[in-house]
Parts: C-alpha cells; sequence; structure tokens
C-alpha cells in the first residue's frame, strides 16, 4: 500500500484575492506587483523574490515569457512561463515607473528590490508581504497559498502535463494536490457526459435513416 499524500495547501478564493490585491495597490505598487506575479505565474517564493530586471525586460518592452535561471528555479531545472497580455501590462507601466531600477546598467538589481536594503528580499520578508494584505482581507495566505490556487485554475482550463511544466514539478502525479472539484465541476461533468451522449444518439439516427433510405 502507497504512502497517502497529504493535501496541498488551500486554495485562495477569488474574492478574498480581489480584496488583498486592491489594499495592496493602494498601499504599495511593489508589494501588488509582488501578489500579481505570485498568483498569475504560480512561482515558489525564491523565484519571485530573485526575480531581476533582465529576467522579465529586454529590448526596451517586458518579455513575452521568463526563463527561470538554474540558480533561481528548484532544483536547479530552468523553465519558461509565458506571460499574459495583462500581466504585462501591470509589469511594463511597474518598471517604466521606476525607471531608476533599469537604468545605469543595473539590469541584474531585483525586481521587487527589499525597501530597506535594496537587495533582494528575504524568505521571510516575502511572507509578510503575503500575509499582511490576505489578513487584512480576512484570510490567511502565503506565497505558496497563490501558487496552489494558479495551478487548481489552471487545471480547470488545460490539462496536468501544462501545468506540471509550468510549475516545475519533476513528477506528475504531484500535479494531482491541486485538484479541488467543485458542485458546479461535477455538475458540469455530468453535464458535458450527457450532452455527448445526446449527441452520440442523434449521429446514430442520422446514420440509420441514411442507411434505410438507401436504394
Amino acid at each position: 500500500m502507497g504512502k497517502r499524500r497529504e493535501p496541498g495547501p488551500p486554495t485562495v478564493p477569488m474574492h478574498i484575492l480581489i480584496d488583498a490585491m486592491g489594499r495592496a495597490w493602494e498601499a504599495n505598487p511593489r508589494d501588488a506587483m509582488i501578489l500579481e506575479t505570485l498568483a498569475e505565474t504560480g512561482m515558489r517564493n525564491s523565484e519571485c523574490r530573485l526575480l531581476q530586471i533582465n529576467d522579465v525586460w529586454t529590448g526596451g518592452d517586458v518579455v513575452l515569457s521568463v526563463k527561470l535561471r538554474p540558480e533561481q528555479a528548484k532544483g536547479g531545472i530552468p523553465r519558461t512561463i509565458p506571460l499574459t497580455g495583462s500581466f504585462r501590462t501591470k509589469l511594463r507601466k511597474w518598471i517604466l515607473e521606476n525607471r531608476h531600477i533599469v537604468n545605469g546598467g543595473m539590469e541584474t538589481c531585483p525586481l521587487y528590490p527589499s525597501q530597506k536594503s535594496e537587495g533582494f528580499l528575504t524568505r521571510r520578508g516575502m511572507c509578510r508581504i503575503v500575509r499582511k494584505y490576505f489578513a487584512a482581507a480576512g484570510s490567511p495566505a502565503t506565497p505558496h497559498y497563490l501558487r496552489h490556487t494558479c495551478a487548481t485554475e489552471l487545471l480547470r482550463v488545460t490539462n496536468a502535463r501544462v501545468v506540471q511544466l509550468m510549475l516545475g514539478h519533476q513528477r506528475l502525479e504531484t500535479v494531482q494536490i491541486y485538484t479541488h472539484p467543485t458542485e458546479d465541476d461535477l455538475r458540469g461533468a455530468m453535464n458535458a457526459r450527457a450532452a455527448a451522449k445526446e449527441k452520440f444518439a442523434v449521429k446514430n439516427q442520422e446514420i440509420g435513416s441514411l442507411v434505410n433510405n438507401k436504394p
């Protein structure tokens, strides 16, 4: 009998996510972009906090996909994460409004620097930022909660292999911890099955009619 896999961290409800994001944008745009990056890309704490300017900005614009460096990604395995248009717009605005961090040969500087040291944020620092805004929104959260939320949302629109590559899991089975079927998911599956059976029955009737009417 195999070892039972413990359930992963919970997901963040959408209304809580929106509330926390709004609070962060009002308080500190850097913090808001950190939350946006974690929720949008499913990056781990260390992968996000170790982002450099040249990871996301080249040729005067935001890249289409982030290529995580071996020293940045877990296990030293680089991977590519595509960025959506809406996220690229927010990231472009953040960088242009903080132009000093991309000028003067400072491309390897932190994308989201510590406001105390101007160096990279610490792991605890990242956690404090996330907890601060989600606590104010009425729900506990960590960077890993946002990663889990991103993965769960992806699984509803694509297959497990894609999610595995996006999140950098070595084993496909690991993706199973992100499956959180809701009652709506179950109802949708049953309705889709019923629709497929009805379509099959109609097609059979059409074929039968053609055969019976054949001279």
